[in-house]
């Protein structure tokens, strides 16, 4: 691990927002589009404003979620919504986010569209930001979860159900094998706290080891706050 501290998460989302601008426009320049691939939750959202304010040709930006609550989109709990909001918050760019949560009468159905709307990011992902919780678990790959435990193992990558321990339980997540497609990963963190959780993973074999284990180049950016 590449680990960069900061003092405030400010700070944070300003360095990584330049850092997505480049990988952006790196992308687009060498592929005529750009493959990101984002986590929910309430961390990064700051980061989504700041991104949808730059300059830059979003329409060659292809953006798709690491994970979802398998709620509907008008739910307060759909990370597709709450980051699409939080893009477009200060600009009137109308960024989108490919969803997950996409059928909510057949789930078999449901990861038949993900599988088939994400193919895109089977053939690359140029850049995926990763979360953690206090349980270590990363993207929605949770400890002592039997579905988890193969989105661990598993060795094609692709998309599948989990369960979460808090509501909403029934989650939808990128397996280890897809995340780790992405040719930069890194892990958005605030805390000292978080940052001892992720020192003590190995040793507890917590989810976010895995991806730590495989990957030695993630970079983890870390606000004290």
């Amino acid at each position: 691990m590449v680990i960069k501290r900061f003092k405030t998460k400010s700070e944070v989302e300003f360095e990584l927002c330049k850092k997505i601008v480049s990988i952006c426009e790196t992308s687009i320049q060498k592929f005529g589009n750009a493959h990101l691939l984002l986590s929910g939750g309430s961390t990064p959202l700051g980061l989504y404003t700041l991104f949808g304010q730059q300059n830059i040709d979003f329409s060659k930006i292809q953006i798709g979620l690491v994970d979802e609550r398998y709620v509907p989109f008008s739910s307060e709990y759909n990370n597709q919504r709450n980051i699409q909001e939080a893009f477009n918050k200060l600009t009137n760019k109308k960024i989108k986010v490919l969803g997950m949560a996409l059928d909510m009468e057949d789930n078999r159905n449901n990861i038949q569209l993900c599988s088939d709307l994400y193919q895109p990011f089977n053939e690359r992902i140029d850049f995926c930001l990763l979360g953690m919780g206090e349980d270590g678990h990363t993207a929605s790959i949770f400890p002592n979860d039997p579905a988890s435990d193969k989105l661990l193992t598993q060795k094609e990558p692709g998309i599948f159900y989990s369960n979460a321990p808090n509501f909403p339980n029934n989650r939808i997540s990128c397996n280890k094998e897809m995340l780790l497609k992405a040719e930069q990963i890194t892990l958005m963190l605030a805390g000292e706290k978080k940052m001892e959780i992720l020192k003590s993973a190995n040793d507890k074999n917590l989810p976010i080891s895995y991806f730590t284990a495989s990957k030695k180049n993630i970079n983890v950016y870390l606000s004290k706050q």
